[in-house]
This record gives C-alpha cells, structure tokens and sequence, in this order.
C-alpha cells in the first residue's frame, strides 16, 4: 500500500500527455517484489533506469501512466527524481563534499 505519494507526482494523475517523467518508486519486500515490480513499470510502458539504495527505483515511464504506477500493491512511496526537473534559471545544484559540522 503507498504510504507516501509526492504532490507533484499527484499532479500528474490527470495527465494524458506521453511524455516521459523520471521517478523515484521507493518499495518493500525482496527481491522476488522487485522483478514482479519491475515487470509491472515495464507494463506499464515505464522502465527501470537504476536501483538507488536497497528499495528504492528510478523509473522513467509516460505521464499517463503516474497513477497507475503509484496503485501497485508493492509500491510504498513514489516521488518525482529531482535530477529531472529543469530549473528556470538554469541553476545546477550540486550536493555539498564538506562536512556541515
């Protein structure tokens, strides 16, 4: 059941549009729920760009398909993946390599 579903991702719910989004599809169970989950995005006209962590995916997959893919029975979390989204000003954050302390 998913527990967290990002708001711009909930945005997307009435898409009909084609284009490709990328997502993060946090999920749980082993890796038995990770090749029928993946089965399940390619279904779904999506693909499996990486695996980010121990349960977390990075998926690509068409608008249209958003609400579809946050009501499979294994996904938890779905937000969108930051590092697809285009910033007006053309600002290119890049993570910090100091400490804060």
């Amino acid at each position: 059941m998913t527990e967290f579903i990002e708001g711009d991702v909930k945005a997307l719910y009435s898409s009909g549009s084609a284009d490709r989004v990328r997502l993060l599809v946090g999920y749980e169970g082993d890796d038995s729920v990770v090749d029928e989950l993946e089965a399940d995005i390619e279904a779904l006209d999506g693909e499996v760009i990486d695996h980010v962590g121990r349960v977390t995916l990075r998926v690509g997959l068409p608008e249209s398909h958003v609400e579809s893919l946050c009501n499979l029975s294994d996904v938890v979390s779905v937000e969108r993946d930051k590092r697809d989204v285009d910033l007006q000003d053309g600002t290119d954050f890049q993570p910090r390599t100091s400490s804060m302390m």
